[in-house]
């Protein structure tokens, strides 16, 4: 796979790098550098020639949970990222790996094929202090703890007008949205996708939502099953 950066744009918040291909987002990936830059996404992508990468790992996300992790902002500007694959037995898988004081909207993920361990989820595994709006996610998504549609995790952050139709399988904190949620605020969201745990805490929009939480003018229409239902 190809990294290549972007030929228009220079990172700032008032003239974002212009993703048009999975060779740009791929750049974005591989240097921490990257992380705390802004960026448009320009053209609808393809990624379902991750599948084939990294001896079928596939996709590497962006933003590292011990390390450095995403803090700029990327609009997705209403274009898909298609096919995006990961099968990995590690935490923190999705899109981004940890979303921290970023700034993520627009974002469109469909077809998602993503399998991780904890804190996996569409768009991130984690998500902290930040402002998620106007996104959504399609596909299957498997995780053991803390598993979501959009993220796996997300604390002090406000998620806005954003939704999931991913189908949903794991262990413990398993949510259509976010399989935990702390101090955070959900507005006008929803999922539509099944969601099975085979442990605790399972949720149609989380499958733990406390400490200061607030879920406002949100719903699930799909199927919950697991041994602890909130």
């Amino acid at each position: 796979q190809q990294a290549i950066a972007p030929s228009i744009g220079n990172g700032t918040a008032e003239n974002p790098y212009q993703i048009s291909s999975l060779e740009n987002l791929h750049w974005i990936s591989l240097y921490d550098g990257n992380w705390s830059l802004h960026y448009i996404q320009t053209a609808d992508i393809d990624a379902s020639s991750t599948s084939g990468w990294d001896g079928g790992s596939g996709w590497e996300p962006i933003g590292d949970y011990i390390g450095l992790h995403f803090s700029g902002s990327y609009n997705g500007n209403g274009h898909r990222i298609t096919g995006l694959y990961i099968n990995r037995d590690s935490n923190h898988q999705g899109l981004f790996a940890y979303i921290l004081d970023g700034t993520i909207s627009n974002l469109v993920l469909t077809d998602l094929n993503i399998t991780g361990s904890e804190n996996t989820g569409g768009i991130a595994g984690i998500i902290g202090r930040a402002g998620i709006s106007n996104c959504y996610c399609t596909g299957t998504i498997n995780g053991y703890d803390y598993v979501g549609g959009l993220a796996g995790d997300i604390d002090q952050s406000i998620i806005n007008n954003c939704f999931s139709t991913c189908n949903i399988q794991g262990n413990d904190y398993i949510g259509g949205l976010f399989g935990e949620s702390t101090y955070s605020t959900l507005n006008n969201c929803y999922n539509s996708g099944k969601i099975v745990a085979s442990g605790d805490y399972v949720g149609g929009i989380t499958g733990s939502h406390y400490f200061g939480s607030a879920i406002i003018n949100c719903y699930n229409s799909d199927t919950v099953s697991g041994k602890y239902r909130v």
